[in-house]
This record gives C-alpha cells, sequence and structure tokens, in this order.
C-alpha cells in the first residue's frame, strides 16, 4: 500500500528540520528539486537546488533551527500539491541572545517519475510586526 501524501511531507519536513539540528544543508535540501525555487523573504529568488543548498547552509552557519513545524492543509491536483502551515525558527547568533520568529509558509510539491514528491517552490514570510 503507498504511503499518505500528508505523511509523505510531514517525514520531508522533519527531514528538513533534522538537516538543521545535524547542521547538515545537503540533508535539509534532499528533498527540492534539482531545478527548484526559493523566494525567501527580502532576497530575490533562488534557483536550482545547489543554490537552495549553499542558502540554507549559509542560515545553519548563521545560527537558524528550525524550531516548529506544522502544516495547515495540503491540496493534490494530480502530480502537484501545496502545502501551506506556520513555523517557528530561531536566530542564534553567536555571543547574542536567541531571536525567535514565527511565520507562515506555502510550498508547491510535484511528483517526479520514480513517485517521489519533491519540493519544487518554496516561499516563506514572517507573521512579526515590523519594528517600530
Amino acid at each position: 500500500m503507498s504511503e499518505d501524501l500528508n505523511d509523505i511531507i510531514e517525514k520531508a519536513n522533519q527531514l528538513f528540520g533534522e538537516g538543521f539540528k545535524k547542521k547538515d544543508a545537503s540533508l535539509a535540501t534532499s528533498m527540492y528539486t534539482k531545478d527548484t525555487l526559493l523566494l525567501p523573504p527580502n532576497m530575490d529568488l533562488i534557483r536550482g537546488k545547489k543554490n537552495a543548498e549553499e542558502f540554507w547552509g549559509t542560515s545553519i552557519e548563521m545560527g537558524v533551527i528550525m524550531e516548529e513545524h506544522s502544516i495547515g492543509e495540503i491540496i493534490q491536483e494530480g502530480d502537484v500539491a501545496t502545502e501551506w502551515g506556520s513555523y517557528v525558527v530561531s536566530f542564534h547568533p553567536e555571543g547574542q541572545e536567541p531571536i525567535k520568529e514565527n511565520g507562515k509558509y506555502m510550498v508547491v510539491w510535484t511528483r517526479m517519475a520514480d513517485g517521489s514528491w519533491k519540493k519544487h517552490w518554496d516561499i516563506w514570510n514572517s507573521s512579526m510586526p515590523l519594528p517600530e
């Protein structure tokens, strides 16, 4: 029996967080397509798995840790699925107090030829108010 898509995505999201805990950007990006597209806040878009790995590697080096991740909903239409949810990350700059941020995200997943599901588009943004 095939695994439920919600379970597949939940496991992939856990693997993403595990990559941060282990300081392993390759593990964190293992579920991205080769031509993935990241749309981070306050930055230009990032194309390709190699560049995504470099982006998340830099984030890990800066002390970012995925604290919480909660799927809101997943909608599947054939070989494409859209996931939205919320997250809490913490930043641990060396020699400074940790900073927490909560936000929301949306990921477009695509089913690959081998039947696996991979992140194709990934966008997120903070829910924290702007500083005054």
